[in-house]
């Protein structure tokens, strides 16, 4: 099944490589299907699956999923 559109799936990350220390941009919304992405400056496949990276991108979402609900349910009191 598709996951529904979020508002923070346009939103701009950046993510430090672990091992070259380069700061890559990636779109939150690509990042939330993804184990891995590829560092920009050498190659390396930094790892979403483990530690904080997969917590806090699935944080981001749920709060922005909040915040456009509640948007839309204030626009439908207008």
């Amino acid at each position: 099944m598709a996951r529904a559109k979020n508002v923070a799936d346009g939103l701009p990350v950046s993510i430090k490589c672990p091992k070259c220390g380069k700061m890559s941009q990636e779109l939150l919304g690509g990042l939330i299907d993804k184990d891995v992405v590829p560092c920009g400056g050498c190659g390396h496949r930094i790892n979403l699956r483990h530690g904080d990276a997969r917590h806090r991108i699935e944080e981001v979402f749920r709060e922005a999923a909040r915040v456009q609900a509640a948007l839309t349910k204030a626009g439908n009191r207008s």
